[in-house]
């Protein structure tokens, strides 16, 4: 049915605190509407009740009375005649006539003027029909449209709340509808009336306590938030995220974290097998080849390597495992190699890394994974965003860590 969805509710210039309904055919002039001078002067279609058409009026049937209740074009609505049988039998005459309209008044609690809107009541089969006039007007004369399903709103070109002929109507979506609330003055924006002393409130609600362990895993502090425990540690806050958050039971500082206040001791005991493996990791033999893919020579383990090259076991790490081309002007593989490797001397990431240039960073946001910046290396990164270096290197080898609140990840 299109009358149900006709009847729904559609918001006006602020949500209205007050509904009143005027029985009166005119605008009256002594309501605080907000109109001009001249609106209230001018001679609208919805006042004229005679029966007669108006010049240049079109008239369409409302869907679910059977043809007997039409509206115009220009936003007056009218009954036909017809003969109507009454529950004890009997046969009555209706005369058609064009229905008085009535106006609904929308009171803005911002401003506190009103917003006004034509409503026409019809009766037929037995029941009463609430016509919102200008909603009508749009679905029969401009587009048919399901305001349920699309939920947009009817509005008035000219701004004129009466004059609801077809060609001053139009739609617009709610979030236009917000912008243009907020964008007159007529609505309170988010945040308008918080205060500082709110916003720390509010932010004390969102902290959480961690606990500060020994690597025995005997409980040593507690601190009431994250922030709280990286200022007095001097610590970074995301190496203690990481360590919250991290199933393999990361330290930062030298310590292990836990959230909440714990004052029972904690296994540490996965900690010391990951460093465990990470050492046999490092005693695997590596091999190194030059710029132009010739081998070179072959050492023992990653630390062995490390101290050739002037270079820390995880730089030499990352070259083994893909994370980067290169380190220190080499190519570095697992395992005793015998032959050399085919390089292609026109990549450009391979001319970028044997050029030891900086390799720019994107910094990507967590929601919508969409590129929020492009930094030209992690060092200008970390410098903008107040950090350290380290934490967006480690955010860009774990595509599920962050830093400062967003993903990390290389060109």
């Amino acid at each position: 049915m299109l009358l149900p969805n006709l009847a729904q509710s559609n918001n006006l210039e602020g949500r209205p605190s007050k509904l009143i309904l005027f029985k009166s055919i005119r605008a009256d002039t002594s309501l605080n509407f907000n109109i001009s001078n001249a609106q209230q002067d001018t001679v609208y279609p919805y006042q004229n009740i005679s029966k007669e058409n108006l010049p240049g009026e079109v008239w369409m049937e409302i869907t679910g009375t059977d043809g007997y209740v039409v509206i115009s074009y220009l936003g007056r609505v009218k009954s036909l005649d017809r003969w109507v049988t009454t529950s004890n039998g009997r046969s009555v005459y209706y005369k058609g006539r064009v229905l008085k309209q009535s106006i609904i008044k929308y009171q803005n609690k911002v401003i506190g003027d009103f917003i006004p809107e034509l409503v026409c009541t019809a009766q037929y089969g037995g029941s009463k029909i609430r016509i919102r006039v200008h909603r009508l007007v749009y679905h029969l004369f401009v587009k048919n449209i399901d305001f349920t399903l699309d939920k947009l709103i009817v509005t008035h070109l000219n701004q004129d709340y009466f004059d609801n002929q077809a060609s001053n109507l139009t739609t617009i979506s709610k979030t236009e509808f917000s912008k243009k609330i907020y964008t007159s003055g007529r609505g309170i924006k988010l945040f308008q009336f918080v205060t500082p002393l709110g916003e720390l409130k509010a932010s004390i609600k969102r902290w959480k306590n961690v606990t500060q362990f020994n690597k025995a895993g005997t409980p040593l502090r507690t601190f009431e938030s994250i922030k709280s425990a990286s200022e007095s540690c001097k610590l970074s806050p995301t190496s203690i995220v990481s360590a919250l958050k991290s199933d393999l039971q990361y330290s930062a500082g030298g310590y292990f974290w836990k959230y909440g206040k714990c004052t029972s001791k904690i296994n540490t005991s996965t900690y010391f097998e990951n460093k465990k493996r990470l050492k046999r990791k490092l005693c695997q033999p590596v091999t190194q080849f030059g710029s132009d893919g010739k081998l070179i020579q072959i050492f023992a383990s990653v630390a062995e390597a490390s101290k050739y090259a002037v270079r820390c076991p995880g730089e030499i790490s990352d070259a083994i495992n893909g994370r980067v081309l290169t380190c220190a002007g080499y190519f570095w593989k697992k395992g005793q190699w015998t032959n050399d490797l085919t390089i292609d001397p026109t990549d450009l990431k391979i001319k970028r890394s044997l050029a030891g240039k900086p390799k720019p960073v994107y910094k990507i946001c967590p929601v919508s994974k969409k590129i929020l910046y492009k930094f030209y290396s992690i060092s200008e990164a970390a410098k903008f965003m107040k950090c350290g270096s380290s934490d967006i290197s480690r955010a860009t080898k774990h595509p599920t860590f962050t830093c400062k609140g967003y993903h990390w990840k290389y060109l």
